[in-house]
């Protein structure tokens, strides 16, 4: 005859819960500090790029007796052909605003 409260293997509806709810603890631990892992690789690699701008600059300056110019009248302040020579590569805009028209360099 079959028992009616024959034991059965598995997991209960309490236990899968409180899985779950670990997990969901542990994720929102997680993902907050992954996102700000980026956010600081990012602002980091912007920090080394604006090193390797200044160190073309100043490499131009030794070369040149002065920093490039632009035209008069020039607006295009995204151009760095008078850097190439100096930079293995033009840094690219690490948060993807491509805000070119706020760049400056004083000299």
């Amino acid at each position: 005859m079959k028992k009616i409260w024959q034991k059965e293997k598995g997991f209960t509806l309490i236990e899968l819960l409180i899985v779950v709810a670990i997990i969901g603890i542990v994720a929102g631990i997680a993902i907050p500090r992954f996102l700000g892992a980026r956010t600081t690789a990012r602002v980091t690699r912007v920090f080394a790029d604006m090193r390797t701008i200044a160190d073309g600059l100043e490499m131009y300056f030794t070369d040149e007796n002065q920093y490039p110019v632009l035209a008069e009248g020039a607006t295009d302040l995204g151009t760095f052909a008078a850097l190439a020579p100096y930079l293995t590569s033009i840094p690219e805009d690490q948060f993807g605003t491509d805000d070119v028209p706020n760049f400056r360099y004083y000299s």
